[in-house]
């Protein structure tokens, strides 16, 4: 017997495949780009640290206040803050705006958890099946791995004449 997995399943375990390739991307050169922005080893991990804390704070909070039915928008507005997030520390790379730096990561750190943890009941709403979680964590584990597969590889390396770096 062959099962029919929904249309709307599938568009979430495809967001999670593209957004965790961007994670891996992201936790391969994060460290890298926050050094060459003058952050040394011990701030860096003090602000992942913190990044971590404030997570598990937030997400406990927000397990009691949100319900599953605000999830959808909940998703979207974190990544539309995310992406905001993420374009304000491009355009702020090299001016040594170390404070903005650190709340940037901080929120990137807390909405990538946010993001992550979600997409399982989000994906309960649809259907409930005892495989999910595993299928979710695959998908999850499975393209991060690709993204830090695919940084790793092209981390200083030159192709057709284009220097790729983590700037």
């Amino acid at each position: 017997m062959k099962k029919i997995f929904s249309k709307e399943e599938n568009k979430i375990l495809l967001m999670l495949a593209l957004f965790s390739i961007g994670v891996g991307l992201w936790g391969n050169f994060r460290q890298l780009w926050l050094q060459q922005n003058n952050f040394t080893v011990s701030g860096i991990s003090q602000i992942l640290s913190l990044s971590s804390l404030i997570s598990a704070i937030c997400i406990f909070i927000s397990s009691k206040k949100l319900k599953l039915d605000k999830l959808k928008i909940f998703i979207t507005i974190m990544l539309s803050l995310k992406i905001i997030s993420m374009l304000i520390l491009f355009g702020i790379n090299g001016y040594n705006l170390n404070f903005l730096v650190k709340v940037l990561i901080i929120f990137d750190t807390v909405s990538e958890k946010f993001i992550i943890l979600s997409i399982y009941p989000l994906i309960l709403t649809i259907r409930k099946d005892e495989k999910l979680y595993s299928k979710r964590k695959l998908v999850e584990y499975l393209f991060r791995d690709v993204g830090v597969l695919i940084g790793g590889v092209f981390i200083g390396k030159t192709i057709f004449s284009l220097n790729i770096n983590y700037n």
